[in-house]
């Protein structure tokens, strides 16, 4: 992996655009804070996250491509989705409401307070990258 630049942060991970170097593909890693990392707690549960997060399937959610640890940092790698970040997709139209999201398009990984909808549909807000209800 070749790291191109920062995509994004939360308050406890980057998200950062980076070349994997045998696909050739640009590819999305998320990587902790390296504060976040010296408690023994986060650090368990962000590898907890990356268990989690490889275990679920469906068409809504970016599957985790690869996972590794680089000097003692874990990392995941996800693919990456077109069309502007999370971000971008809750700027409001000209008329004051939210635009839509496009049906059918996986949401990537959200940050803390972001609106969620689950697998089955039911809207949500959550401070973690998934939501169970």
């Amino acid at each position: 992996m070749r790291v191109k630049r920062k995509l994004g942060e939360g308050g406890m991970a980057f998200a950062l655009l980076a070349l994997d170097i045998t696909s050739g593909a640009d590819v999305v890693l998320k990587v902790p804070k390296p504060n976040m990392m010296a408690d023994p707690d986060f650090a368990r549960r962000f590898r907890r996250e990356i268990r989690s997060m490889q275990e679920l399937t469906h068409e809504h959610i970016v599957k985790i491509k690869d996972v590794g640890e680089h000097e003692g940092t874990p990392f995941y790698v996800m693919d990456l989705l077109a069309g502007g970040s999370l971000q971008d997709r809750f700027e409001l139209a000209a008329d004051g409401k939210q635009k839509p999201m496009p049906s059918g398009q996986p949401v990537p990984s959200a940050g803390p307070g972001s609106s969620l909808s689950s697998c089955w549909g039911s809207p949500g807000r959550s401070d973690r990258a998934i939501e169970r209800r």
